[in-house]
């Protein structure tokens, strides 16, 4: 059985990025808000853990990033950043500032609420099968590859690596969109998806309280 991406959609075009709405294809929308990261953020910007709604430290249900400047998402799985000794003993193999855990879905959109959510986001991707990955595990497909280019502005993966964080630049979410879940990055969104009021996942996502300038400080 084929695992499965499903993308739930705003219908509020003031939401996009300019000049993109649902009707454009993933990547050129998916490519224009990433215009607005900022390669090199971090460590100034960490972005943050939560769980339940709460900051939790180096781990979480939720890991929310913004810059500020119109470029947020949110993360959510089960997710535990390795750092020893602040997240505990030392796993073999493991290389310091890895991602590891699973992927159940990422939210997209331009400021994060006080819980690390996405304020009105334009895109959920709902995973059926989560993207997983141990500590051990920095490489293509992996959790860490993945959020530590969108961390920096890159869909792709980000190849460069910063105060110990170890780089990636393996493809990051469009490979594991093309390569795992069998996405056509030149369809629209809305041939993709459903719209968040007729779609299950991403749909509590909706109608949060605005908070802009959201930068967090592990």
């Amino acid at each position: 059985m084929a695992t499965i991406a499903t993308f739930c959609y705003s219908t509020n075009e003031d939401l996009y990025p300019a000049f993109t709405d649902w009707t454009d294809t993933l990547e050129d929308v998916l490519d224009a808000w990433a215009s607005d990261g900022i390669p090199g953020t971090h460590p100034g910007n960490t972005g943050g853990f939560f769980t339940g709604g709460v900051g939790s430290g180096l781990s979480g249900d939720t890991y929310g990033f913004s810059t500020g400047s119109g470029y947020a998402f949110s993360v959510y799985g089960d997710l535990d950043y390795y750092f020893p000794p602040l997240s505990g003993g030392t796993i073999p193999g493991a290389q310091s500032h890895t991602l590891y855990g699973t992927i159940e879905k990422i939210s997209f959109g331009g400021g994060l609420d006080t819980d690390g959510t996405v304020i009105d986001p334009f895109l959920t991707i709902c995973f059926d099968e989560p993207i997983t990955s141990d500590a051990t595990n920095i490489g293509a497909y992996s959790v860490h590859d993945v959020v530590w280019g969108l961390m920096n502005g890159s869909l792709t993966g980000y190849g460069s690596t910063l105060l110990g964080t170890p780089a990636g630049g393996y493809g990051g979410l469009y490979a594991v969109l093309e390569d795992v879940y069998n996405v056509d990055l030149s369809d629209s969104i809305e041939d993709l998806g459903t719209a968040f009021e007729d779609c299950d996942c991403g749909a509590e996502l909706v109608g949060v309280p605005e908070f802009d300038d959201y930068l967090l400080a592990a």
